[in-house]
């Protein structure tokens, strides 16, 4: 799927539950490397099986999605959604920039496309994300992208600060 951001042209999303083999293998490849596990929940190494299995379950997941984010044939990251709740209007969001192709502007092309597709495709209202406190340049990312902080938890003996955002004022 196509889409066409506002601030840089052209982007295509690839469900991951329609990506080719070797795209499957550099999505894992991209979730497994240490500077994106860390910050993730499961901080575990995802095998392969557990890998497919995860995707395969997509399939049958309408409260999920994930893609591959790509420009100009090379991948930008991956962006997801989880907890979709049509009557609330809204999703859990994340992102990662592709560790193997470090990009100025990364994570900024994909939170225009996330929410381009939150807005258009889901019709959501509002996005919320999780981050663990320690990852002071994600915090301060999506502070200036307009998130606000909406309560915090503990996860693993980590803080956790919850963060939310409109992209899409509700229909009265």
């Amino acid at each position: 799927m196509k889409i066409q951001t506002q601030n840089f042209g052209d982007v295509e999303l690839l469900n991951f539950t329609e990506l080719s083999e070797s795209d499957l293998h550099y999505a894992l490849a991209m979730r497994n490397h240490p500077e994106i596990k860390k910050w993730m929940h499961n901080q575990q190494e995802i095998t392969e099986t557990q890998h497919l299995s995860f995707v395969e379950a997509l399939k049958m997941d309408n409260s999920k999605c994930y893609f591959l984010v790509k420009q100009a044939d090379v991948i930008i990251g991956s962006i997801n959604f989880t907890k979709i709740d049509q009557v609330e209007s809204s999703a859990d969001f994340g992102l990662y920039a592709n560790p193997f192709q470090l990009k100025t502007g990364a994570g900024r092309i994909l939170e225009e496309v996330a929410v381009s597709y939150a807005k258009d495709n889901l019709k959501l209202s509002v996005l919320n994300l999780e981050v663990f406190v320690k990852n002071e340049r994600a915090i301060s990312f999506y502070n200036k992208i307009g998130f606000k902080q909406a309560g915090s938890c503990n996860l693993n003996d980590q803080v956790v600060l919850r963060m939310q955002k409109t992209v899409k004022e509700v229909d009265k």
